[in-house]
């Protein structure tokens, strides 16, 4: 009876050993699942950030016209006529003279003044295509350098979660009661097992005086 109860208890500790093993693995692979599930969420935002950026530049190329670099430049030079226009005017009015003379001049100034404005529309609209260009350029290296700083945050965010990833280990404590409960199992199972050997030879095989039955018949039949 008691050999069958230290059976028991000794497959009960080889279960628990198992089954703390298993737990400890299911629960290790649980983890890494959760942290790469974790770094593939990372990634996808980051992926988000830079969709963003180049859509936004892409909706401003498809809206871009040489309208607004017009008006700028015309604003420009106009601003340049109204700082110049006391000089051009005022030297086509010498304030002297017969009243046709200071006529004619007035209307020279005036004359002067209208080509001048009209020169500056015509040179607004043939540099507006080039600073049109030159925007979408500038806009096109803004872009390259917002990807290329998400590309380095992209890097950065895979190193640390790689790190989180690889730091996710067993338990160590949980196989450390896994391994005394086996090697106790298995100690129990050995010692009750050679112990009824032992017994089971020493019962068939003993004789009288400690001689064997082997032994004493060999002397029966020496002695007959």
């Amino acid at each position: 009876m008691a050999y069958a109860t230290a059976t028991y208890v000794a497959l009960a500790l080889a279960a628990a050993s198992a089954g703390a093993q298993y737990v400890n693995t299911q629960n290790t692979a649980r983890r890494q699942d959760q942290q790469a599930a974790q770094g593939i969420l990372n990634q996808g935002r980051i992926q988000q950030e830079a969709d963003a950026k180049v859509n936004a530049s892409i909706t401003d190329l498809e809206g871009s016209n040489s309208a607004d670099e017009r008006s700028k430049r015309l604003d420009d030079y106009m601003q340049t006529l109204r700082t110049n226009r006391a000089g051009i005017e005022g030297g086509a009015d010498p304030g002297y003279g017969s009243a046709a003379f200071q006529a004619d001049s007035a209307q020279a100034g005036k004359d002067a003044t209208q080509y001048s404005e009209g020169m500056a529309g015509l040179m607004a609209r043939m540099d507006a295509p080039t600073m049109q260009r030159q925007g979408e350029a500038f806009g096109y290296g803004n872009l390259a350098t917002e990807i290329g700083l998400i590309g380095r945050e992209s890097a950065g965010q895979r190193f640390i979660d790689d790190l989180r990833l690889n730091s996710i280990r067993r338990s160590a404590g949980v196989d450390l009661a896994a391994g005394l409960m086996g090697a106790a199992s298995s100690g129990m199972l050995s010692g009750p097992n050679a112990y009824a050997s032992v017994g089971k030879a020493g019962a068939t095989g003993a004789g009288i005086g400690g001689v064997t039955t082997t032994n004493t018949g060999s002397a029966f039949r020496n002695y007959g």
